[in-house]
């Protein structure tokens, strides 16, 4: 043990205090509730696994098909047997792959600069601070966050010639991104094409390999090409309803990129010294496509392209920090250094802190919407449909109840079954603020609604208000 330590006490002296501080973070986005309803989807799938073991369909939560990947809601599924409950599951697992990505960064990064520690040292900072990566995990989406930790142990492999590890993270990330599959699959197929010393059955064994680990859900992945071709993929709707479809305006596109934490700038100034300083191909040709991309791409939601890029901008960065400090003499050049991280991290903190306070969205809950939720837990532990005006995914798992619109992922192709709920939860609303008690009971009969969160008032024979609490009243349908 005391030989571990010594051995690895530069390694401990980084990912030791940048460990606690992530945790730090990552609770602090996401206890009591998010700033968006990803965290209590993902953990509406781990209850679909519980439920079904294979997911098949969303039900009871919609009649709607599954198609969404799920290796990371099994990793989250596995944590709640243990007597976890899932949401705390899926933000354990979400936080643990957040903080192994500067990890991995730093054997990727370690991996091209055996002799020179510094460079992987920053290239783990760097991936951690980042805005583009750090706003992937503060929106709760935990998956892409698994699915860059796969590519980046992904391309470790490939550089370190560990052909059977990269054949099954590949197969993993196919497992549990959709759009970070074509990365995997190209990256793969690269790898198989330029292995060196191997003959044609040990590609094949590998290649098989990948198959076997992607195949459980290979047949998922021909229902996802078909609803894309249909143009039923919700995604797809989406973005065809845009004004702007593939190209976006330079404005535009430097706003995504640095809007959100004007420290992005400095990182991407960092990656351009870098990429001048950095000579390898196959590190400029990825670094490139991903720059290109960031213009040529389908916006807006699911920016793939840009997240993607900050595992390029890590070590681009981390070399052009390096290369800048180096025009300095020793003790300057720690000082340089350590000034560039602590600004890094300095706004990242201060940029989640200002996501904490003024990103709630009607996805999720207020204080006292939270604690009526789990009042309600308490109150009535029967498996029922609910209606809340507000949060609907984020209510429906904290207090064990299927809500009226449940948050399905946009990776999806919509049953008329969710888009009637969608358009009910609507109609429930409208009935709620015209006084329409007879259209409002026929809806929730329909639904067979047994509790309603409202932030207002209403009067019905059916209803009966159990709970009330700083504008959100509880109501139980009685008949």
């Amino acid at each position: 043990m005391k030989s571990f330590l010594m051995k690895n006490k530069h390694e401990l002296a980084l990912f030791v205090p940048l460990t606690i501080m992530l945790i730090f973070l990552g609770y602090y986005m996401l206890y009591p509730v998010s700033v968006t309803y990803d965290p209590s989807m993902h953990a509406e799938i781990v209850k679909l696994i519980e439920w079904q073991g294979y997911p098949d369909t969303w039900e009871p939560y919609a009649q709607q098909s599954f198609t969404y990947t799920p290796f990371f809601h099994y990793l989250a599924f596995l944590l709640s047997l243990i007597g976890i409950h899932v949401i705390d599951a899926v933000r354990i697992i979400g936080i643990l792959a957040y903080i192994l990505i500067p990890i991995s960064t730093y054997l990727w990064a370690s991996s091209y600069y055996k002799k020179n520690k510094a460079i992987p040292a920053l290239s783990a900072l760097v991936i951690a601070f980042l805005p583009l990566m750090g706003n992937i995990f503060l929106l709760g989406e935990f998956p892409e966050v698994l699915a860059i930790e796969l590519l980046v142990l992904l391309l470790y492999s490939i550089k370190t010639k560990r052909h059977l590890l990269a054949a099954l993270f590949a197969g993993l990330t196919l497992l549990t991104h959709p759009f970070m599959v074509l990365v995997a699959v190209v990256l793969f197929l690269y790898n198989i094409k330029n292995m060196r010393g191997e003959d044609n059955k040990t590609k094949l064994l590998y290649f098989l390999i990948f198959a076997i680990v992607s195949g459980f859900w290979a047949i998922k992945y021909w229902e996802i090409m078909g609803n894309i071709a249909s143009g039923t993929w919700h995604n797809v709707v989406y973005n065809t309803q845009q004004p702007y479809l593939w190209f976006w305006a330079p404005h535009q596109i430097l706003d995504f990129l640095f809007g959100f934490n004007q420290l992005g700038y400095l990182a991407f100034f960092f990656s351009l010294i870098g990429f001048w300083k950095i000579k390898d191909r196959f590190l400029r040709v990825f670094y490139l496509f991903c720059l290109v991309f960031t213009i040529y791409h389908l916006p807006y939601s699911q920016l793939k392209i840009f997240d993607l890029f900050s595992i390029p901008i890590a070590i681009f960065a981390a070399v052009g920090i390096w290369t800048i400090a180096n025009l300095f003499k020793k003790n300057t050049k720690i000082l340089v250094v350590g000034i560039i991280i602590f600004l890094l991290a300095f706004f990242q903190v201060w940029h989640y802190v200002d996501v904490r306070t003024r990103w709630f969205t009607d996805s999720t809950l207020d204080d006292n919407l939270l604690d009526s939720t789990l009042w309600l837990k308490g109150y009535n532990e029967s498996f029922v449909r609910i209606y809340s005006e507000r949060g609907s995914s984020w209510v429906g798992i904290l207090a064990n109840k299927i809500p009226l619109y449940p948050y399905i992922t946009d990776l999806e192709a919509y049953s008329d079954d969710y888009k009637e709920q969608l358009e009910d939860r609507d109609k429930i609303k409208e009935s709620i603020d015209n006084s329409d008690t007879t259209q409002l009971g026929q809806l929730l009969e329909k639904h067979e609604i047994k509790f309603m969160f409202v932030s207002e008032n209403v009067t019905a024979d059916y209803l009966s208000k159990v709970y009330f609490n700083e504008g959100w009243s509880l109501y139980e349908v009685t008949s």
